[in-house]
């Protein structure tokens, strides 16, 4: 299984990164990475502030569905900003309201590895983001 990512942003030739690489050849957190990196983060405009009370608020209201992708964007958010609590909080919060085994696994393995899974995401980025970004 290959883990490495083909990325392009205006202006920028193609990059290919190896996310295994990143993780030191774990290929658990690799793949759930693959799933928790941003591929473009400069178009983001919502704060985690933001998200967390609209997630919140669909979970008080039941729409856990909802909930669970506004909880796992703000865990994406926080990997990138290099919040390793953050990630463990909200990527548990989103394997906890999540139906599908899968993903669920995808979200456990970042919230039990957070410090490493910051460490991939911060090497990814500083690979990827043109200088106008960083």
């Amino acid at each position: 299984m290959q883990s490495e990512f083909s990325i392009e942003w205006k202006g920028m030739a193609q990059e290919t990164v190896d996310v295994e690489a990143l993780c030191n050849g774990d290929r658990e957190l690799a793949e759930a990475l693959k799933r928790g990196l941003f591929l473009n983060p400069g178009r983001l405009s919502t704060s985690m502030d933001d998200l967390t009370g609209l997630a919140n608020r669909l979970e008080q209201k039941g729409e856990k569905l909802l909930a669970r992708v506004n909880y796992e964007t703000v865990g994406r958010l926080a990997l990138m900003k290099g919040d390793t609590d953050a990630v463990r909080r909200y990527f548990s919060k989103s394997a906890e309201l999540e139906v599908d085994e899968h993903l669920r696994n995808v979200f456990e393995t970042l919230a039990a590895k957070p410090e490493e899974a910051v460490n991939a995401a911060k090497k990814y980025y500083q690979k990827t983001q043109p200088e106008s970004q960083k």
